[in-house]
């Protein structure tokens, strides 16, 4: 039988680091020159005095079940006064090896990681200093506001190129000609110059950060009166002038509608519900609600006008209307884009994912570090780090 480890100055830190290294075992064993420095005045024993500094410790040192000690460090490198010469440098090194034992080989195959230690330090340390340099030091991690991470030039080029491209498109349709083409893009380029400087203020201002959706509140009214409608419009087009009536009756109820809905959010008829952030619900399932209403309302807004314009251009054989319609549409989406948590959420996600910032699978990355890694934690619809003092760490520390 292994001997207990009884040394001078111990008390319930060294019981901890113990009990958590197995009880009297070779792994319990390994802590002996540490537990010996408890309660004198050496760095590391100063250090381990706080629980966290001692629980880091038992982590990054000890064994998980059906681990074996040779793919771990040894505690005694704790006692290195050169190394280690503060009991600040201690504790640095012990958050530095909080992530790297989060994402340390487990022995059960089906835990493993798809994202590697570095990966997940680099993307995490990304994370604590957005939250420190964006977000006030917030310790709470919020999606829909990743969009204050992003560079004002950013969403200037992201509106510009979008509307410029869509100018220019209409443009050859309504004409035909390069002129138009290029005095399209021109237009297009300017307008989405501004939109996207409006952008980028709202999203740097923390005030205009909205939160996320839960549901769309549409009135029953509105479908039941754009289906009825259509359905007359259309009857009364073809009985006077057959398929070209019903392709005027279309316009005409599509504008309508188009029209109506627009109104219908002015007022608060048809909005976004905002979502109940102190729910259970994961962090995930309030992206894709807030998804889901703008696709519903760009939808309906930008299709309205595509629709309308598009079909009197075909009742008359011109391409117009086409045109015409596909300026509207556009700016209806793009005007949905930035009034959405999640547009500008993902076209920062998008930037941030380019520049090696993110990992593509962002949200799975956020789960993963939750319920396998115990680098995060959940509070509602929001993320935080384990440890404070982690974030502040990992923002800090390059």
């Amino acid at each position: 039988m292994r001997r207990r480890i009884t040394t001078p100055g111990t008390g319930r830190e060294s019981r901890y680091l113990e009990r958590e290294a197995g009880g009297p075992s070779a792994a319990a064993d390994r802590w002996a020159p540490v537990l010996a420095q408890l309660g004198h005045a050496s760095p590391v024993g100063r250090a381990l005095r706080t629980p966290l500094a001692a629980a880091m410790a038992s982590d990054t040192y000890n064994p998980r079940p059906g681990e074996g000690l040779g793919a771990l460090p040894d505690p005694t490198e704790l006692c290195d006064g050169r190394r280690f010469p503060t009991p600040e440098a201690v504790t640095a090194h012990l958050l530095d090896a909080t992530v790297l034992v989060g994402y340390r080989p487990h022995p059960d195959r089906a835990r493993h990681s798809r994202w590697t230690a570095d990966e997940a330090r680099r993307y995490l340390t990304e994370l604590a200093k957005h939250l420190e340099q964006n977000v006030d030091g917030s310790t709470d991690f919020a999606w829909w506001q990743l969009r204050r991470a992003a560079p004002r030039r950013l969403f200037v080029s992201v509106f510009a190129g979008t509307l410029g491209a869509d100018f220019a498109v209409a443009g050859w349709l309504c004409t035909g000609s390069w002129t138009s083409l290029a005095s399209g893009a021109a237009l297009g380029l300017f307008t989405g110059f501004v939109a996207g400087e409006a952008a980028a203020a709202d999203a740097r201002s923390g005030a205009a950060v909205r939160p996320p959706m839960g549901r769309l509140r549409w009135p029953a009214a509105l479908t039941v009166g754009g289906i009825a409608l259509t359905a007359m419009a259309a009857g009364i087009g073809f009985a006077i002038a057959g398929f070209t009536g019903v392709l005027m009756g279309c316009v005409a109820v599509s504008a309508l509608a188009t029209v109506a809905v627009w109104r219908a959010w002015e007022s608060g008829a048809v909005a976004g519900v905002p979502a109940d952030l102190t729910t259970a619900a994961a962090p995930g399932a309030f992206l894709v609600r807030d998804r889901r209403v703008l696709w519903a309302m760009s939808a309906a807004m930008g299709l309205g006008w595509l629709l309308a314009f598009g079909l009197a251009g075909l009742a008359v054989g011109s391409t117009v209307g086409l045109g015409v319609g596909l300026i509207f549409a556009v700016l209806f989406a793009g005007a949905g884009l930035a009034e959405s948590a999640w547009g500008m959420y993902a076209v920062t996600k998008g930037w941030l994912c380019l520049a090696g910032r993110l990992p593509w699978r962002f949200v799975g990355f956020l789960v993963d570090a939750h319920e396998h890694r115990g680098v995060l934690r959940r509070v509602g619809g929001v993320y935080q780090f384990r440890h404070a003092q982690l974030q502040k760490h990992l923002a800090t520390h390059r």
